[in-house]
């Protein structure tokens, strides 16, 4: 399958760099979809994605290793498609947390 991704001409980072990581993305939940979520049909929240996330961001601050990196990213969409979090909800209008941090 193959999908299109559009980005505006004044984004700043190496596009070539992006789609390569979004690929390795599409590569791992392909890889992993008949092992883990064949048998439920798709992502089933008993899987605790979001306790998984914060185990894999836990392991890349130890090691610096990229590969947790695409499992966050990973985590985070079957997340949002099976959330663990019972007060799940969309609300685009919301602030970010980090913006006045960082």
């Amino acid at each position: 399958m193959e999908g299109k991704i559009w980005c505006s001409d004044k984004f700043r980072h190496d596009w070539k760099q992006f789609l390569e990581f979004v690929q390795h993305q599409a590569n791992r939940l392909a890889f992993g979809y008949p092992r883990y979520e064949a048998k439920t049909k798709g992502p089933d929240p008993r899987n605790k994605y979001m306790t998984r996330m914060k185990l894999e961001l836990k392991a890349y601050k130890k090691t610096g290793n990229r590969e947790h990196l695409l499992n966050i990213a990973n985590y985070a969409w079957l997340e949002s498609q099976a959330p663990e979090n019972k007060k799940f909800h969309w609300d685009a209008t919301v602030d970010s947390v980090t913006r006045k941090y960082v």
